[in-house]
This record gives C-alpha cells, sequence and structure tokens, in this order.
C-alpha cells in the first residue's frame, strides 16, 4: 500500500482555518499547543506546517484578503465607473460592521506585535 500523499498547502490553510477564531481573541496570547488542540492535531505537527505562532497568525491574514479579494472581484463583475470600483475597493476600511472591524483590529494587533 502506498503512502499516504498530503497536499501540504491544503492542510496548512485547513490549519489556519480552524484557528481563524483564535486570531481574534488575542495575538500574544495564542499559543503553538492552542492552535494544535483547537485544529485537533498534535503539536508537533504544527511545526510540520508553520514555522512559529506569528506565521499561523500571517496565514489567517493571508486568508482573511484572500476572501476579500474574491468579494471584491465579485463585487465589481458588472461596475464600469472607476469611481465606483475603488469605492468597493475600500470598502474595508469604510464597512464597520461587527466582522470587519474585528479583522481591523486583528490586523492592527498583528502589527503591534511583530512590528514593535
Amino acid at each position: 500500500m502506498a503512502p499516504k500523499v498530503v497536499d501540504k498547502l491544503a492542510k496548512r490553510r485547513e490549519i489556519a482555518l480552524a484557528c481563524y477564531d483564535l486570531a481574534h481573541t488575542g495575538i500574544k496570547n495564542i499559543t503553538v499547543a492552542e492552535v494544535a488542540r483547537t485544529a485537533g492535531i498534535g503539536k508537533g505537527t504544527v511545526y510540520e506546517y508553520f514555522e512559529n505562532k506569528d506565521d499561523i497568525i500571517f496565514e489567517i491574514i493571508n486568508i482573511h484578503i484572500e476572501e476579500y479579494h474574491i468579494e471584491f472581484l465579485e463585487s465589481i463583475k458588472n461596475v464600469t465607473c472607476t469611481r465606483e470600483k475603488v469605492f468597493h475597493f475600500f470598502k474595508f476600511v469604510t464597512d464597520n460592521s461587527e466582522e470587519n472591524l474585528q479583522h481591523l483590529n486583528g490586523f492592527k494587533k498583528y502589527i503591534s506585535v511583530v512590528l514593535p
């Protein structure tokens, strides 16, 4: 029987998605052990896919940016006016929804931790 082939990028994303909500609980307080427990994997497995805690948080932020990009492209699909496209582009800055504010606060916390 051939060994199971793991798609490393898909597994990395899967782990990050499992920990998506952890990024909003306070980045400084997140531990690799907590990430492993939340993702349902061993602590050593976390290190197979991520260098450290910052790498995990950065992947979560990347996923959010990818999701926003997909949403943005969908929102401008039928828009012909450049002004309206720019408005849609900056929607994440002007959107005061709880979810968006949570993401923006998460970005601020991340930046404050990695760029003291």
